[in-house]
C-alpha cells in the first residue's frame, strides 16, 4: 500500500472516530455534508501529555468531500460552512503533504 493511500485510510478512520459533521453551503441553496476534523480555540487539545491550544478555528477535510471548495476560496469567493451549529467563513485553504487533505482556516460569523 502506498504511503498516500495509507495516510488517506488513516485520516478516514480518525475522522470516523473523532470527526464532526460539517455542512458546506454552496451556490443555489445547495449544500454538501462531510465529516471533518474541527479544532476550536475554545477547546484545549491534548497531544501526548501536553495541552495544545490552537489560535484559530480550523478544519481538515478530504478534497473529495468538498470538491472545488479550495479553488473557490483561492479565487477569493466567500464560502460558508456550519460546524456544531456554528457558522464560519472559510478564510484560507492549503493542501497538506499527501495532496488530497485540505487544511482550512475559519472565521466565526458573528452576525
Amino acid at each position: 500500500m502506498s504511503s498516500k493511500k495509507l495516510f488517506h485510510t488513516a485520516l478516514k478512520i480518525i475522522q470516523k472516530n473523532f470527526g464532526t459533521v460539517a455542512t458546506w453551503h454552496k451556490e443555489n441553496n445547495t449544500s454538501a455534508l462531510a465529516t471533518v476534523l474541527f479544532k476550536s480555540p475554545s477547546k484545549t487539545h491534548e497531544i501526548g501529555e501536553i495541552d495544545y491550544n490552537i489560535e484559530s478555528y480550523t478544519m481538515e477535510y478530504n478534497e473529495d468531500d468538498f470538491p472545488s471548495m479550495m479553488d473557490l476560496v483561492m479565487k477569493g469567493e466567500l464560502q460558508e460552512v456550519t460546524i456544531e451549529g456554528t457558522r464560519f467563513y472559510v478564510r484560507s485553504c492549503t493542501r497538506k503533504f499527501d495532496g488530497s487533505t485540505i487544511y482550512a482556516t475559519l472565521n466565526l460569523i458573528t452576525t
